[in-house]
């Protein structure tokens, strides 16, 4: 009975090795075993895979398997080819489900630094400071899970592979684009630069093209579409904007670049609203800004800590 680990292909891959190791391997069964292999990218892979775990089983190699020439050396023949695939198929299963999704990366950057990765595809991440996204390239699967921070995402369009990005409560699908993917607080926002992404939760989907931007919260609910203002994600330049955002979500941003901790002397300042646009490298400018518009004063504290408190007006 056909092991349903394994596909058509990689069966009849290890029928031809244990024909192969049987000990009558003939000229002729060369030629048929290369017609098969010619026959079908598929055939060729998977003979390949059986291979590697032919040799990581160890021992089945060196075995002699009759195939031929009596009805009782055929039978012999099936019951190897039963017992091998036993053998193999757990290796395979797990072999090929890392040849279809691909082997898992791990890229990260520290706080302040930007990096830039290229994968096996052309397609490129560009990893905001303080993030950290798992990578996967394979035959039939293209994604990353973004796990922290922000990432700009230049994909290598193909149909046959979407490239899908986890993040939050959602993902993201690319339908052939540029986008800003950044995991904040209480929500995760896509800003799309050019072609379109497909936003997907538990609760809905929505398709976003060039020049707007959404996102959804920590529950999956989709938010509204807007017009993106810059070219470009901000942060690439150097530039933090915030557009009426709360300041706890503000200060969780500027520390991906500054090796600080800010804490909340009053919880209800995290909930005041910030606007406007900050050199990233620039804590003690925007620090001064807050001061200035809003009624806080940043104190320095041991340990890199950043306390903001609330100022209060003499009576």
């Amino acid at each position: 009975m056909p092991d349903p680990r394994l596909s058509p292909c990689e069966q009849e891959a290890i029928r031809w090795c244990v024909a192969r190791h049987s000990g009558e391997w003939s000229a002729a069964d060369d030629v048929r075993l290369a017609a098969w292999l010619a026959a079908a990218e598929a055939n060729r892979q998977a003979y390949q895979r059986v291979a590697r775990a032919w040799r990581v089983a160890g021992g089945l190699s060196g075995t002699a398997v009759p195939v031929r020439r009596s009805p009782f050396r055929q039978r012999r023949a099936a019951a190897w080819t039963t017992v091998i695939v036993a053998v193999l198929a757990p290796f395979l299963a797990w072999e090929g489900g890392r040849w279809w999704n691909g082997v898992p990366q791990t890229f990260s950057t520290a706080r302040g630094e930007l990096r830039t990765l290229t994968l096996a595809d052309g397609s490129a991440i560009h990893l905001d400071a303080d993030s950290e996204a798992v990578v996967r390239v394979g035959h039939g699967n293209r994604s990353a899970d973004l796990l922290r921070g922000a990432a700009y995402f230049v994909i290598s369009h193909d149909e046959a592979r979407p490239f899908e990005v986890k993040a939050g409560q959602g993902s993201i699908v690319d339908l052939g684009t540029r986008f800003d993917v950044d995991i904040r607080a209480m929500q995760v926002r896509v800003e799309v630069f050019e072609g379109r992404v497909a936003l997907r939760t538990a609760t809905g989907e929505a398709e976003l093209a060039a020049g707007h931007e959404a996102g959804y919260d920590a529950q999956g609910s989709l938010g509204p579409v807007a017009a993106l203002a810059d070219p470009a994600p901000a942060w690439r330049e150097g530039r933090l904007v915030f557009r009426e955002e709360p300041l706890g979500e503000v200060v969780q941003r500027v520390a991906r670049y500054h090796p600080v901790r800010f804490e909340f002397a009053d919880p209800a300042l995290a909930g005041l609203r910030v606007s406007g646009v900050f050199r990233a490298g620039d804590l003690d400018g925007l620090l001064r800004t807050l001061e200035a518009g809003f009624p806080i004063r940043a104190s320095r504290r041991e340990g890199d800590r950043i306390v903001l408190g609330r100022i209060v007006p003499p009576k």
